[in-house]
Order: structure tokens, then sequence, then C-alpha cells
């Protein structure tokens, strides 16, 4: 389903922005699956991909997303995944008028405990990925998809004016592509 995520503006030298993102969710039983799989492949994570930086805190998932991607594990629910976020898009792109072009799809896991992390904010022009076959010019949309969540919400900031927020709660098996010009970032 489309839905407008909008910026306004009273100033004629700041633009209003006024962007269609989309959302739609996954059945509640592929949903639990995926949930226990991703706390199945933790430690496998953990344990096998180096993080971007060896600073990085090595319980946090969230600083290795560069070097692997989840849609590659080998489970039948996530190849369901895959295919229905390639659906999704199609979808997405149909009821913007536009026609659908070739995407390769990253994704990676973040697990927030109830220990006070956070998603800081950030966006993804840069194509989140180091593979040579997912070149910058065509990270152009985003997404999360949340598989377990208490009272907790996405940010999304209006790129000409940085204090000027929008929070959508975040709900179990419901996924949301934004361009992936946005800033956008989690609760605690």
């Amino acid at each position: 389903m489309l839905f407008d995520l909008v910026f306004e503006s009273k100033s004629y030298f700041t633009p209003s922005l006024h962007l269609k993102l989309y959302n739609a969710s996954i059945s509640q039983d592929l949903n639990n699956r995926l949930r226990d799989i991703v706390i199945l492949e933790e430690p496998n994570i953990l344990k096998n991909v180096p993080p971007l930086d060896e600073s990085d805190d090595p319980t946090w998932i969230t600083g290795r997303l560069w070097n692997y991607n989840f849609l590659d594990l080998d489970y039948d629910e996530v190849r369901q995944l895959k295919s229905w976020i390639k659906e999704q898009y199609h979808q997405y792109m149909t009821m913007l008028g536009q026609e659908p072009v070739p995407v390769y799809i990253q994704c990676w896991v973040n697990i927030i405990r109830n220990n006070g992390r956070w998603i800081f904010p950030h966006n993804h022009v840069d194509g989140h990925s180091r593979d040579e076959n997912a070149p910058q010019e065509f990270a152009y949309l985003s997404g999360n998809l949340c598989v377990q969540t208490t009272d907790t919400s996405t940010w999304f900031r209006n790129p000409f004016l940085s204090k000027k927020c929008i929070d959508i709660p975040n709900i179990d098996g419901e996924m949301i592509f934004f361009p992936s010009f946005i800033t956008h970032w989690t609760d605690t």
C-alpha cells in the first residue's frame, strides 16, 4: 500500500517534500519463522562474519552488515522472503507508474535488545554493499522489515531541515520501502 511521508515547508526557499512510501506485511507464520532464524543465526554471524571496524562491539551484529547478505542463508523461509521482497518491489514500482528495473537486494540483521542500543541516523545512498554487483548508482530504494518489536519507531529526517522528523511505528511483519537518501534511525 502506498502512503505519504510529507515534510511541509513554510518557506519558499526550503522545498516541501512529498514522498510515496510503500508498506506490506508478511504472514505471521513466516514472520515468526524468520525471527527464529535470526536468533539461531546470530551466533554464527557474530563468529564468522568480521565487523567493519575491529573496535566494534563483538556482540553487535549490525557492525557486520557490509560483510554478508542475510538473503544468502540457506533456508526456505529466507528464499520466501527474498521472493516476497521482489514481488513487493514490483508492486511498489507499478503503483508509482514506474517500470521495475533489475535490482540487487542487500539484507542484514539488526538485533536491538533492551540494552539502550539503537540504530543511529544514517542513509543508504552509498549502497551499503561492497559487492561489485551492486554499484552505488542503483542504491535508490531501501526498506526495513520488523520481525519482533515492542513500542518502537523508525524515524525519518527531512533532508532540508534536520530538526523536522517523522516517526513511523514499527509493526511485527511489516516492511516499509523508502528512498535511500532519507536519513533514518530507530528508538532504543
